[in-house]
């Protein structure tokens, strides 16, 4: 079953790695990325356009104007549902990150890498109502989930 990833950006442009893009999340297997713009002042919307041309399961959606966080994601994940039907949609805001491109790129790595097993852990925190469930259709935090779940590791390893 395909999932799907929203990533959000604001003025985003210099910390977007284009090459790991093009080469790691091309090969992405069962993933659909919906890369939106939101209503950035720099390229970044011309970066996402260009990642979209060299990956196949990238589409970017562009916000002409700024909207919250939580209505950038509804966007995104209105787009993945129409456009693939897809059941499970992870999302990521940029703007929690650290400005840095590595930042982003580890928490891609480990989403790409172990996709089967956050979305697991995902739905049986959620099942515990440890994420709370603002987004509608699945839709959820990413980072969240990723966050709830090394805290339980530590807790587990103690």
């Amino acid at each position: 079953m395909k999932t799907g990833i929203i990533i959000i950006f604001h003025n985003y442009e210099e910390e977007i790695d284009m090459n790991f893009f093009s080469d790691y999340i091309n090969k992405a297997k069962n993933i659909e990325m919906c890369l939106v713009n939101n209503c950035s002042k720099d390229n970044t919307y011309e970066v996402l356009k260009e990642i979209s041309e060299y990956c196949n399961n990238v589409s970017v959606l562009n916000i002409n104007k700024f909207k919250t966080d939580d209505s950038a994601v509804r966007a995104g994940a209105r787009y993945l549902v129409n456009q693939f039907n897809l059941k499970e949609i992870g999302f990521i805001n940029t703007n929690i990150l650290k400005s840095n491109q590595k930042e982003l790129i580890k928490v891609l790595r480990a989403i790409i890498d172990n996709r089967d097993e956050i979305f697991k852990h995902k739905n049986q925190v959620n099942q515990q109502k440890k994420i709370k469930q603002s987004m509608p259709q699945n839709v959820f935090s990413i980072l969240e989930c990723m966050k709830i779940f090394k805290e339980e590791i530590k807790v587990l390893n103690l």
